[in-house]
């Protein structure tokens, strides 16, 4: 299993540290309220990532694309939350050092399928 000090310690995928901690849950940054509204904090950000790597399931995986890089990416949509469930798209790539996806980004689906902000 690949591990370092820059990514959350998992056999499944490949989630960087500063990708929870200085992006999804970063005060101020794009899509933190969303995970705020559902209980996520700053300071329990393992939770987050623990709950993102219980609920991928590569089965589920869809809109399947090629990134300008060359490199393949796909969306999760996961329920995620601690106060409350909602779903989420998560957005991974496969990285070509490693078989485990690597996570990219997440954020809420409205009723509709938009963005929730």
């Amino acid at each position: 299993m690949f591990c370092t000090p820059q990514h959350y310690p998992s056999a499944k995928v490949i989630v960087p540290v500063a990708k929870i901690r200085n992006y999804l849950l970063k005060p101020g940054s794009k899509h933190y309220h969303e995970f705020i509204d559902v209980g996520y904090t700053p300071s329990k950000h393992v939770r987050l990532f623990k709950d993102i790597e219980t609920e991928f399931d590569i089965d589920k995986a869809s809109e399947y694309r090629q990134l300008p890089t060359g490199i393949q990416g796909f969306s999760v949509y996961m329920m995620l939350g601690v106060t409350k469930q909602r779903q989420f798209i998560t957005c991974w790539k496969i990285v070509p050092y490693d078989n485990r996806p690597q996570f990219v980004t997440a954020y809420r689906i409205g009723k509709r399928g938009d963005t929730h902000v």
